[in-house]
């Protein structure tokens, strides 16, 4: 009878039990460190990857025991993959698109979905680490390992401890599913994550981002057209008959945005923004939705001194 023990998250001989937040792809260095091997294409094939480059290894769809159902693959994708969070900032027919892609296991078709493309511009290049979360996972776990909310794109501090990330050796683009590594331990010389805003933005856009991913069953943050045209008004966009100034906006988000230490062709092609309370038509990603609503939230309390959310008032 084969014993069965517990070190490091590591349940029996199968695979690792995912820690709290664990990126799913952490999952296989782990095995790795505990068994010294794996069959690379019996475990592509077993979870429906038809290369051994992942089409996009923030996106992972591995489940969490060799012979997990589709519940247990639903588990895992919310608790362990960035999918919950794209899906949070986009519109009905899409989301169920993304969640479709994900549970069939179709790593190319999600990441078309997503729009990987477009979150490129500001992806991190490498895996990315806390040493403040690295020190407690020593702690709780024995080890540290990979956070998801560490891997969301456009963000480089963590949203609990508000440190910035470090970045790791471990390539985020085009890796070989079998050489990811585990999280390195601190060094007195690493490479800090660059930021594109300004500490205070990062954080407020860090603590929104977890807050979707964290509560992924219940998390729905899209707002569409009409919603934003509302908020706009609210925020003093609209004019006498209920018109938005376009061109205000633009001038003014430009404007905020420089002065929190972000240029705007950063964050998306042209005036990316206008897709957002506009007909204009366009992928947008969650990262943007993020910073148009602070940039409203702003102005709106820059013009009533009310510093609660303008969205909750819709």
């Amino acid at each position: 009878m084969q014993s069965r023990r517990r070190t490091g998250g590591l349940t029996g001989w199968g695979w690792p039990a995912p820690f709290p937040d664990e990126l799913s792809i952490g999952l296989v260095p782990r095995a790795l460190a505990r068994w010294g091997n794996l069959d690379a294409n019996g475990l592509l094939a077993q979870y429906g990857l038809a290369a051994k480059r992942l089409a996009h290894p923030l996106l992972p769809v591995l489940p969490s025991s060799a012979q997990g159902g589709m519940s247990d693959l639903l588990s895992h994708i919310k608790d362990h993959t960035l999918v919950p969070y794209y899906a949070a900032y986009a519109a009905r027919e899409r989301r169920k698109q993304m969640w479709s892609a994900a549970t069939s296991a179709q790593g190319a078709r999600l990441g078309r979905v997503v729009a990987v493309g477009w979150l490129r511009r500001y992806a991190p290049r490498t895996l990315r680490y806390c040493g403040e979360c690295g020190s407690v996972d020593r702690e709780r776990y024995g080890e540290p390992y990979w956070h998801r909310h560490h891997q969301i794109p456009g963000i480089s501090r963590c949203a609990i401890h508000r440190s910035r990330l470090f970045e790791s050796d471990t390539p985020a683009a085009t890796a070989r599913l079998l050489n990811v590594s585990r999280p390195p331990r601190m060094r007195h010389v690493a490479t800090l994550a660059s930021p594109l805003f300004r500490e205070s933005l990062e954080r407020r856009i860090a603590q929104s981002s977890y807050r979707a991913l964290r509560d992924a069953s219940h998390s729905n943050q899209f707002v569409g057209v009409d919603g934003y045209r509302d908020a706009l008004r609210l925020a003093g966009f609209g004019d006498d008959r209920g018109r938005i100034r376009a061109d205000a906006v633009s001038r003014l988000l430009a404007s905020w945005l420089r002065s929190r230490g972000c240029r705007p062709e950063l964050l998306g092609p042209g005036d990316w923004w206008l897709a957002l309370f506009t007909r204009v038509s366009g992928a947008l990603t969650p990262l943007q939705h993020l910073v148009f609503r602070c940039f409203v939230q702003d102005a709106h309390a820059e013009r009533y001194g009310d510093a609660s959310s303008v969205f909750q008032r819709l």
